[in-house]
């Protein structure tokens, strides 16, 4: 579960220190916040969004969580979560630990975690910051530090991102790669 200040309580469904791949659309403009009052339905919707979108799996258990800042589903290797901000993230484990799989299909998973960001049935922001980054997957749960991260540098209406989702995802997969491999020298 996650607690009010969005810290990862103990859970049988935490997978610690798994390196997970992350993307987040921040915000920007006026638009796209939610009332309190929409965050506790919302994290069971969130729920069937991730299994209608291919983020769960549906032999593993899923768990949902909502605070007054944010609501939340996740399995042990999967979740998404949107704050009362507009922020969006949804994250998946890599495979075997990472390594090879991060470079062999990292724009295929960018772009199915973007999309389903995107596809959620909510009011946007006038425009949104899209970053991406490899992550504990315990992290990105609680929010906390990125071990790598890469922002796109520039805005984009969610029309305009939606069209252009896997340039986009393509572009900071390159980045993110490239930055990982930055990192292990």
């Amino acid at each position: 579960m996650v607690s009010a200040d969005g810290a990862h309580q103990g859970s049988p469904t935490r997978a610690e220190g798994v390196p997970a791949l992350a993307v987040h659309l921040l915000p920007v403009g006026e638009h796209g916040r939610l009332p309190v009052r929409r965050l506790e339905p919302l994290s069971g919707e969130l729920a069937s969004h991730g299994l209608a979108h291919g983020l769960f799996d549906d032999a593993e258990p899923l768990r949902v969580d909502s605070t007054d800042e944010s609501a939340s589903a996740f399995q042990r290797s999967s979740g998404i979560t949107v704050r009362r901000d507009g922020a969006r993230s949804a994250w998946t484990a890599l495979p075997g630990g990472g390594g090879s799989a991060l470079v062999e299909d990292v724009v295929p998973r960018l772009e199915n975690l973007m999309t389903a960001l995107l596809a959620l049935d909510l009011p946007v922001p006038d425009h949104v910051a899209p970053s991406v980054g490899l992550e504990a997957l315990d992290h990105v749960r609680a929010d906390a530090a990125r071990s790598a991260t890469v922002t796109a540098g520039e805005t984009f209406s969610v029309t305009r991102l939606r069209a252009a989702v896997h340039d986009v995802t393509a572009e900071l997969g390159a980045r993110l790669v490239s930055a990982v491999r930055r990192e292990v020298r």
